[in-house]
């Protein structure tokens, strides 16, 4: 189990839900946790219960709205600037039924749940890099199988269907593809990238379903956010290195969609998502 003591943690969405409860388990082996989000109240409200289960441990608040490119790399700035190493990076922040298109005009899941990550870890990666043994981790999500074709001009408009789940799928679909190709590139860097399925877990991101499918929420077989921080947590301190680019549920391998194993795809997704982010770099 990969000791945590001291290490630097940055998490997205930590405000609720199983980001919640993996940055107090983070805490609780005395790890530094850094909370990146769009609430400073909700937050910190966290950071209080951090300090509870860790009186001495270091928690900072650092604001990232997804949705908006320039937060992304206000946020980057900002840990940067703190001249700091960062071992272990957890994209886990995520919305699912909110339609519309962010501030640079990207589908609305897509835009939050890939390409805000992908920017954030592109510009936090040289210091990643530097401070290996690290790792990287990107909630993704079963629901990637609803994605069953890929649409480029969809990606670039506003969020179509009803239940928005094919944008949800088509969302964490690329969180595979993105680790995918982020693991090829970074083989023989001692950074360890990983895509993780938490299960369907009760969290505030369902928070947006219509009222008979909120009911089904509350007698369907679905995860507790402290059941599926555990998958998060095994990718944290537990994977061994030879998992290194996979998709994982359960604690265990799995195989993706077969857009989820489609290499070509993770290529051009990481091409265009470099130019969409206004990255001038092809490798890493």
């Amino acid at each position: 189990m990969l000791n945590l003591n001291q290490k630097n943690i940055l998490i997205t969405g930590a405000s609720s839900g199983i980001g919640k409860v993996t940055a107090i388990e983070l805490a609780k082996m005395g790890a530094n946790v850094f909370l990146a989000g769009r609430s400073k109240d909700k937050h910190e409200a966290v950071i209080r219960e951090l300090h509870a289960v860790n009186p001495h441990g270091n928690f900072t608040y650092l604001p990232l709205e997804l949705a908006n490119l320039d937060s992304v790399r206000t946020c980057a700035q900002q840990f940067l600037d703190l001249n700091q190493p960062l071992h272990i990076l957890i994209n886990n922040a995520g919305v699912y039924g909110e339609k519309g298109i962010t501030q640079q005009g990207f589908e609305m899941h897509f835009g939050v749940n890939h390409l805000g990550h992908f920017l954030l870890t592109l510009l936090l990666l040289d210091l990643i890099k530097a401070s290996a043994p690290s790792r990287i981790l990107n909630i993704a999500s079963g629901a990637h199988r609803y994605a069953t074709q890929w649409d480029w001009n969809a990606l670039q408009m506003s969020t179509k269907s009803m239940t928005t789940m094919t944008e949800y799928g088509v969302s964490k679909l690329s969180n595979i593809l993105f680790t995918t190709e982020l693991a090829e590139q970074l083989k023989d860097n001692g950074v360890l990238c990983l895509a993780i399925h938490p299960g369907i877990v009760k969290t505030d991101i369902w928070r947006h379903l219509p009222g008979a499918a909120q009911s089904l929420m509350n007698i369907a077989p679905i995860l507790t956010p402290s059941e599926g921080a555990k998958n998060t947590l095994y990718g944290v301190t537990e994977c061994p290195a030879l998992e290194h680019g996979q998709f994982l549920t359960n604690c265990q391998r799995e195989i993706p969609s077969p857009l989820g194993q489609d290499r070509l795809l993770a290529k051009e997704l990481w091409q265009r998502s470099l130019e969409w982010t206004g990255l001038n770099t092809t490798s890493v």
